[in-house]
């Protein structure tokens, strides 16, 4: 007997999936244990009413000025960044204040904390601070970026950093790549 295929409605997309599902299919139970900011990504974010967007900002901290960190007061998520509920959905806290500042977030873009502009926090709230870039810019931006040496001291020059195709914006070193393939192939030569 063939099984008609069940359509679950995920987070705004639409996974078609069959009743006995494959060991990479996107059940409801496997995004439930996904992160939470994983899951959060990817709802656009509701309209708010005047009193919601006054009770948001009460619980962002601007007491440093216009171009200092505004940090999230409340929960933050296992990635570091605020969390907040509206509308029995949870949403990244600084998402939705560069909504509430500019729109939504352009389609395919996701928000970059600049460095540039003095963002040190992941709780930033601060929507000057936040800039809708790609993915791969903004892993060019991060912490792998501002590296000039790996963690045994081997400096990224242009013939000793490289990198992996999975990891957009991360360096390797090459001293330390070949190392530990001198120490494998040195390991299964004495097995």
């Amino acid at each position: 007997m063939n099984k008609s295929p069940h359509t679950y409605a995920v987070f705004g997309i639409l996974q078609a999936q069959t009743r006995e599902c494959g060991s990479g299919a996107l059940t409801p139970s496997r995004v439930a244990s996904r992160p939470k900011e994983a899951r959060m990504r990817r709802k656009p974010i509701p309209t708010l009413t005047p009193e919601q967007i006054d009770r948001f900002w009460s619980r962002v901290d601007q007491s440093g000025g216009p171009n200092a960190c505004w940090p999230w007061r409340l929960a933050c998520g296992s990635y570091g960044y605020g969390r907040v509920s509206l509308f029995s959905s949870d949403y990244i806290a600084h998402v939705v204040a560069y909504t509430i500042t500019y729109g939504q977030v352009p389609i395919g873009l996701q928000l970059d904390h600049v460095r540039a502009r003095g963002c040190t926090r992941r709780d930033c709230c601060n929507p000057a601070h936040l800039e809708p870039v790609t993915q791969l810019e903004n892993a060019r931006r991060g912490i792998w970026a501002t590296k000039t040496h790996c963690k045994r001291g081997h400096e990224f020059t242009v013939h000793n950093a490289m990198t992996r195709a999975g990891r957009p914006g991360q360096r390797d070193c090459r001293a330390c790549h070949y190392d530990r393939i001198r120490r494998r192939h040195a390991k299964q030569a004495t097995l």
